[in-house]
């Protein structure tokens, strides 16, 4: 659990970084695939051999 809290403040740092690189259209378009990608993880993961993907 802190890893996740490290990475997500480390993302979180780096937001406005990527808002002067990329603009604001492909910000959303990267949030929107990360968001899917995160559900597909979900949606493959077991407790099993997929126990990665959770």
């Amino acid at each position: 659990m802190t890893g996740d809290q490290l990475s997500e403040l480390g993302c979180m740092l780096l937001i406005s970084w990527f808002f002067r690189r990329l603009g604001v259209k492909y910000m959303l378009i990267a949030g929107m695939s990360a968001w899917l990608f995160r559900y597909i993880m979900f949606a493959y993961g077991n407790a099993g051999p997929h126990i990665w993907m959770l």
